[in-house]
């Protein structure tokens, strides 16, 4: 299945993600300037969330990438809140 994602800035070094369908949950994710790039910790409420962002990793860093993200690693803590 597709996921959709809107990327919604709420600071500098913290992005809100909403995805449809919506019962996925919210997913936050915290950024950290790294040389030359951005290092993106993702946190999804929901563990299946977590999964799903992980095999759409591509999608999701070529979403922040739209959003003037350039560089983005990804990292998926492992559903440490």
């Amino acid at each position: 299945g597709q996921i959709a994602v809107a990327v919604s800035r709420s600071s500098e070094r913290h992005l809100e993600i909403r995805l449809d369908p919506p019962e996925l949950g919210r997913v936050q994710i915290h950024l950290t300037p790294q040389d030359g790039g951005v290092q993106a910790v993702v946190l999804a409420d929901r563990p299946e969330t977590q999964d799903l962002l992980r095999r759409h990793a591509e999608a999701l860093a070529r979403e922040l990438g739209d959003a003037g993200y350039g560089n983005v690693t990804l990292d998926f803590a492992a559903g440490q809140q």
